[in-house]
């Protein structure tokens, strides 16, 4: 293969490309007037906390994943102590699993003996879980309930922790200069 050719897309300009071009942007046009339109109606509400626990962040609204996307956001840009996001990622999708799956089935290990009593020595319920990124596992409920335990018992101290030590830290901040036209950011950025 010649690594010095150069490949190029292979778009022909025909009236299907020129619609999907079409409805892309007049979609993003309408989504940027949505943007402006909800902007200006968060920024001029007095009830703004309100308004955004009740509606804005309902989960309706926005999910679970995306509010920890918005706070990885937040992390990044206020330079907050960061947690391994794996632990996010474990209490999601054991949550999805324990919300989805079948939990009727039951499976049972026997062990049989020529010998002596046979019986049954595990009794247990699977999970099917699949990550973000689709890897498909099955574990035992009981396994998984651990699993679950472990990440959340990190992510609800992580989370109080960014709640009582840096969070409340920027509502003060904001209180004190809430009036004020300044272009610094409560982290120190100028933007």
């Amino acid at each position: 293969m010649d690594k010095k050719k150069k490949w190029k897309a292979a778009l022909h300009d025909s009236q299907t490309n020129r619609e999907i071009a079409f409805v892309i942007d007049k979609t993003n046009y309408i989504e940027h007037t949505l943007k402006s339109i909800l902007t200006k109606y968060i920024a001029a509400r007095n009830d703004l906390t309100t308004f955004v626990n009740d509606i804005l962040l309902h989960s309706s609204i926005v999910g679970l994943g995306q509010k920890i996307k918005l706070l990885h956001y937040i992390i990044d840009r206020e330079r907050w102590p960061k947690i391994d996001v794996n632990h996010f990622h474990t209490v999601l999708n054991i949550r999805n699993a324990f919300a989805h799956s079948d939990t009727v089935t039951q499976h049972f290990v026997v062990n049989l003996r020529k010998n002596g009593p046979s019986g049954v020595t595990d009794a247990f319920q699977l999970l099917h879980t699949i990550s973000s990124s689709g890897d498909y596992r099955k574990v035992k409920r009981r396994d998984a309930l651990d699993e679950f335990t472990q990440s959340f018992v990190i992510v609800r101290d992580y989370l109080h922790d960014l709640d009582y030590n840096y969070a409340s830290k920027v509502v003060q901040q904001g209180t004190q200069t809430a009036g004020t036209t300044s272009a610094s950011q409560p982290n120190g950025h100028v933007e």
